[in-house]
């Protein structure tokens, strides 16, 4: 039987807030689970005019998130949870759960997931928030003197360790105004278990009418697909089946904008139930996307505003007044003939409040704006997901 899958479009707020886009407001209404958490902040990063290429790691931002949450206390905490659909019962075993079941999926791909925190020297820890992260997300937790620069270069060091290099940095500065930082990384690599054709230039029409000349792959096979009014829908899988890239193509009288719009938890969940082996013959880009993305406000918007805030509770956590003073997370993606390559780090950094099926095959042609998503599949757990529009 799947866990519950990872992450979540129901966004509910907390407070009373809201996020100010109506179709969020309505999913929210209509599900609350965490599995589509991650599908609402790409629509909300979409939304706001983000016309480029967007890669994020819904699975990263949430550890990093629930690890956060494991110190704070009251509203607080149910701010973080509640737009992830968890509650403080459930958050710990869940994304225990989560990383051995995603770890654990398939040998034939590299999956690592780790977690740190990072205390500067003299701040008042919580040995229970300390024990919890630990042993609920496997945390490895260091002391250091935040201002001595020498900090920054070992916190770098370990998201470099921890992805292989693909991502060598998360933080320019730190100092003793941020007393705490909370990291989680991940890092993927899997390799298609079908042929693709080696790459050959070809044509792209991106977002902003320009058309560019790119690589693009083929293959030709039967592989899960299936349709709507709004998209075509192909899975592509990795190793043994477990992991695989799911490619959401508007169909080709449908604007992406009005596709994202309408992309809601239920339509996604819809095309996923629907699909079929059917015989495709598939045109896709080969491509690389690095992303650096600063979430706090869009968190906000979402319903964790008080965490960022002067009524943020984190006494769970430390005895020093906290709130968390920045999200930013990293990512990177790598796709080709052979596979994928993909990693993101996400850090907190956080403040101190004490200072301020046909015959026929079916064409599936990826030339155009599209919408992509790396799964593991028995737990679902959405691993990464982005867009390609340039």
């Amino acid at each position: 039987m799947r866990l519950i899958a990872f992450l979540t479009l129901a966004l509910q707020i907390c407070g009373g807030a809201h996020c100010g886009h109506e179709q969020c407001h309505k999913d929210r209404q209509e599900t609350n689970s965490p599995e589509s958490f991650g599908l609402d902040i790409f629509r909300v990063i979409s939304d706001e005019g983000r016309s480029g290429n967007i890669f994020i790691s819904p699975a990263s931002l949430s550890t990093a998130l629930a690890l956060a949450a494991e110190g704070a206390v009251g509203t607080t905490k149910d701010c973080i949870l509640s737009p992830m659909g968890l509650d403080a019962s459930s958050s710990n075993v869940f994304f225990k759960a989560l990383s051995e079941g995603i770890a654990t999926a398939d040998s034939s791909c590299a999956l690592k997931v780790a977690n740190s925190i990072w205390i500067h020297n003299g701040l008042d820890v919580k040995e229970k928030f300390l024990k919890e992260a630990a042993g609920g997300f496997n945390a490895s937790i260091a002391t250091r003197d935040f201002d001595n620069p020498g900090t920054v270069n070992e916190i770098n060091g370990w998201c470099s360790d921890k992805t292989d290099g693909l991502i060598d940095s998360i933080l320019d500065r730190l100092d003793s105004g941020t007393p705490m930082a909370l990291l989680n990384a991940l890092y993927f690599k899997g390799t298609w278990n079908f042929s693709w054709s080696k790459a050959r230039n070809g044509h792209f029409a991106c977002i902003d009418g320009s058309v560019k000349d790119v690589p693009l792959m083929h293959a030709a096979g039967h592989f899960e697909y299936s349709e709507d009014e709004f998209f075509q829908m192909a899975r592509f899988p990795y190793g043994n089946g477990n992991f695989a890239m799911e490619v959401l193509l508007p169909k080709e009288n449908v604007c992406f904008e009005d596709a994202v719009k309408n992309l809601d938890f239920h339509r996604w969940k819809a095309l996923e139930g629907s699909a079929d082996f059917s015989n495709l013959s598939v045109t896709f880009p080969k491509f690389k996307i690095e992303s650096d993305a600063e979430l706090s406000e869009i968190l906000k918007k979402m319903g964790m505003g008080e965490a960022f805030s002067g009524k943020a509770d984190f006494s769970g956590m430390s005895g020093t007044p906290l709130a968390i003073g920045m999200v930013r997370q990293k990512t990177f993606v790598d796709v080709n003939e052979y596979g994928t390559e993909a990693a993101a780090v996400t850090v907190i950094a956080m403040k101190n409040m004490a200072m301020p099926v046909p015959v026929e095959r079916i064409v599936f042609k990826a030339d155009r704006p599209f919408i992509f998503a790396i799964r593991e599949r028995s737990t679902g757990s959405l691993l990464f997901i982005g867009q390609k529009v340039l």
